[in-house]
């Protein structure tokens, strides 16, 4: 019963007059986040964005070298595999301290959001336990990308239905991203942020209770993972419709992948904010209208910096 009321408590939110409160806070912190983002920290953003476009087109060239010295002899080695996977594996942390950035100027905090503020967490255990959980997923995406049961249907159905070319990155990322905005991922880092430690138990208690407000929450949280599916994936198929895929005779070249590279690192920022401004605010009501259902009645983990 508890749960039933729980999921019906979630729906009210999608009131109109819920709705709008709840729209007009969200498209508040999607402004704050984008004006600290590009404001005080635009040469972050320029040196994540540069950092993994340079990583992954190496990554390319050497991918490239290795399938051109392999066209008729042996197959590749176990060293050449280990250093792909090691630059694969060095190339995440570009675009995980991105993410791992946008959560720490989403999130509640007392502290202001600046440099100081910033690197006391990206310099911290809790952004190797955040990065290891993201890397974690990529893991998962590369070896189970047609069975992940998270993936997303309707990057899918753009890929594979649409007149859009179906290069295995553009397959993948669309696959990641579309993980990377599910619930649980939020909440997950949200409640670890949350946590007065970092370190292995409070990494798993975080994962528990962000599992127990997807189950609790679910019928908002993949009514809003639908639209979230809907609306931007539309809007990324329509901009890179008018843009690169317009060009496909020069995708062979290495500028122009490097360069479609940064263009959809670009487009994973300006839309992976919105999700996660979305969630967060969802997860701040209910933590504080549902604190002992989460945190439980004993003494509580939780910073609330």
């Amino acid at each position: 019963m508890q749960l039933l009321q729980s999921w019906k408590e979630s729906l009210s939110i999608f009131k109109p007059a819920n709705f709008k409160l709840f729209l007009m806070v969200t498209a508040k912190c999607v402004w704050e986040t984008f004006k600290i983002l590009f404001g005080r920290f635009w040469w972050l953003v320029i040196l994540f964005l540069l950092g993994t476009v340079a990583i992954f087109s190496l990554f390319f060239v050497v991918s490239l070298f290795i399938a051109m010295s392999a066209h008729g002899g042996p197959p590749m080695t176990t060293g050449e595999n280990i250093f792909l996977k090691f630059l694969t594996f060095v190339g995440s942390i570009f675009p995980s301290s991105l993410i791992f950035t946008i959560f720490l100027i989403v999130r509640s905090s007392v502290k202001m959001k600046n440099w100081s503020y910033l690197k006391t967490y990206l310099f911290s255990l809790y952004f190797i336990y955040v990065y290891l959980f993201l890397y974690l997923i990529y893991f998962l995406c590369s070896y189970t990308i047609n069975a992940f049961i998270f993936l997303s249907p309707i990057a899918n159905v753009f890929v594979h239905l649409s007149n859009l070319p179906s290069y295995v990155f553009f397959t993948f990322l669309l696959n990641v991203f579309s993980l990377l905005y599910s619930s649980l991922i939020v909440f997950t880092i949200l409640f670890f942020l949350d946590s007065a430690s970092a370190n292995p138990y409070t990494f798993l208690v975080s994962f528990l209770r962000a599992l127990k407000m997807t189950i609790y929450n679910f019928p908002f949280c993949l009514i809003v993972y639908l639209l979230i599916d809907v609306i931007l994936f539309s809007a990324l198929y329509l901009l890179l419709q008018v843009t690169f895929f317009s060009f496909e005779d020069q995708f062979f070249s290495i500028v122009k992948n490097g360069a479609y590279d940064l263009f959809l690192a670009f487009l994973a920022i300006i839309f992976y904010v919105i999700p996660v401004c979305i969630f967060t605010n969802f997860y701040i009501k209910q933590v504080h209208d549902n604190f002992d259902l989460y945190f439980g009645k004993g003494p509580s983990e939780k910073e609330g910096v």
